[in-house]
């Protein structure tokens, strides 16, 4: 357990350098070898390559994220209906590899995690609502779809109705509204 931990302490500060990714592979490697059948262990691994990706603009850690989340799901089905943030995380991985690739079936998958994380939440939270809504925009923007543009409003809307204010995010519903307008 303990060197369980440490191994996991060390990728989650590897994370924050950027040319790291070799000892953060190898600490989350060391890591899984110690409990090869924990999901949420797996889930915990995605989230740091999914940061990881994000800090230092790597897409090959989305697509190591997206192989930590399925075989998550493999070894454990009904661990990902215990905790809405795991969907939650596995949408906005495909967004990722959809905004890379410019597929619409990573986004097409995404908006189906997402919607499996608001089921399985007591009460969704704003950021869920505004990565759909990010989502359905990049899509729209992609295929040209004004119904994916009213739907990204629609779902820019509901953040705000939970209280999400921040500068970023009121520009991405601005972005919005101005390329369905």
């Amino acid at each position: 357990e303990h060197t369980l931990q440490k191994f996991l302490d060390q990728a989650e500060e590897l994370v924050e350098i950027e040319g790291a990714q070799e000892e953060l592979l190898d600490a989350l490697g060391c890591a899984e070898s110690m409990l090869p059948d924990s999901a949420a262990l797996l889930c915990r691994s995605a989230h740091l390559l999914y940061r990881y990706g994000m800090l230092n603009q790597k897409g090959r850690f989305f697509l190591l994220a997206l192989g930590k989340l399925q075989a998550a799901e493999e070894k454990n089905p009904l661990f990902f209906e215990s905790s809405s943030e795991w969907w939650h995380l596995w949408g906005n991985v495909l967004v990722q590899l959809g905004r890379l690739l410019s597929d619409l079936t990573f986004f097409e998958m995404a908006l189906e995690k997402f919607l499996k994380s608001e089921k399985t939440s007591i009460v969704p939270s704003a950021n869920l609502y505004w990565d759909w809504a990010e989502a359905l925009s990049m899509m729209g923007q992609l295929s040209g779809e004004l119904t994916d543009m009213q739907q990204a409003i629609f779902k820019f809307g509901q953040a705000k109705m939970l209280g999400e204010r921040s500068t970023f995010f009121r520009i991405e519903f601005g972005r919005a509204l101005v390329f369905y307008g």
